[in-house]
């Protein structure tokens, strides 16, 4: 089979123009690979903003509650003390009682 001049004329153009319409395609796609990406690499950045919120806010929570903490060991201990010493003056009272009654048998 030969070729004419002609069909040079027909051919040619026709594989400029699919070289092209593939070349648009693939260009199409790998602009949506990285608008996917993109946007993949943003959602990763948001949760990684949200985890590191979440683990601040945890931080001051577990500081307040050993505050917390501190603060009622400090009344507890105060409590304590307070009835530690009102126990000491009804053991002196009691003790001078004691003293103060002589029971004498002969």
């Amino acid at each position: 089979m030969s070729t004419k001049p002609i069909d040079f004329q027909i051919t040619i153009p026709r594989t400029y123009e699919t070289s092209r319409v593939e070349h648009n395609i693939k260009a199409a796609n790998d602009n949506k690979m990285m608008i996917i990406a993109s946007n993949f690499k943003n959602e990763v950045e948001i949760s990684k903003r949200k985890v590191n919120i979440s683990e601040n806010a945890g931080g001051v929570k577990i500081e307040k509650e050993k505050n917390n903490r501190a603060k009622d060991e400090r009344k507890k201990d105060k409590k304590n003390q307070e009835i530690y010493e009102s126990n000491d003056d009804k053991k002196v009272n009691m003790s001078n009682k004691k003293t103060s009654h002589i029971d004498i048998r002969v």
